[in-house]
């Protein structure tokens, strides 16, 4: 634990327990406002926020797998499993989340992808302080479009859980 001059606070895991990805340490920041790209938390003013960390000296969202450690205490995958989670590391597109890795270390099970701050779709279309005119619902939809059609043309073939929620937006509003 440290304290950072600016008055946040900064979690860095032990390296006996910390969530390696390749052996790499994650140095977790709390929440950050966002969306559907990691475990989210529902303020009072209906602002949502995602857990993030630093993976490489690059922003990433973390997303916690829930998964009871008493019934699986060890996360064994396939060598099936461990060749989709390759492919999905491998998939580089403007409108695809990138994914970054996985972390199956008990108890801190976890998936980590690319920070979008702009939130998932779904806060962005249910906040009345964003307005958005015909021309950005378009780009929106277009940048939709082509992820997807990157996707199904991809060996991953299909998104799986297509939501708002599960689509988010980068920086310059591009949608992934």
């Amino acid at each position: 634990y440290k304290k950072k001059s600016s008055g946040e606070e900064e979690f860095e895991i032990s390296a006996k327990k910390s969530l390696s990805l390749r052996n790499r340490k994650l140095s977790f920041f709390g929440s950050i406002k966002s969306g559907g790209s990691g475990e989210t938390i529902a303020q009072n003013n209906g602002q949502i926020y995602t857990k993030t960390a630093f993976y490489k000296g690059i922003m990433v969202a973390i997303k916690k797998l829930n998964i009871d450690q008493k019934k699986y205490p060890k996360v064994d995958l396939s060598r099936a499993q461990l060749m989709e989670l390759k492919k999905m590391k491998d998939l580089q597109h403007d409108h695809i989340t990138r994914f970054t890795g996985a972390c199956l270390d008990a108890p801190h099970w976890c998936i980590v992808t690319e920070y979008c701050p702009k939130g998932s779709l779904e806060d962005i279309l249910e906040n009345d302080q964003i307005k958005l005119d015909n021309m950005m619902k378009y780009s929106l939809l277009h940048d939709l479009v082509k992820g997807l059609y990157f996707l199904h043309n991809s060996e991953i073939r299909s998104h799986g859980r297509l939501k708002s929620s599960n689509c988010v937006v980068d920086s310059r509003f591009v949608l992934k």
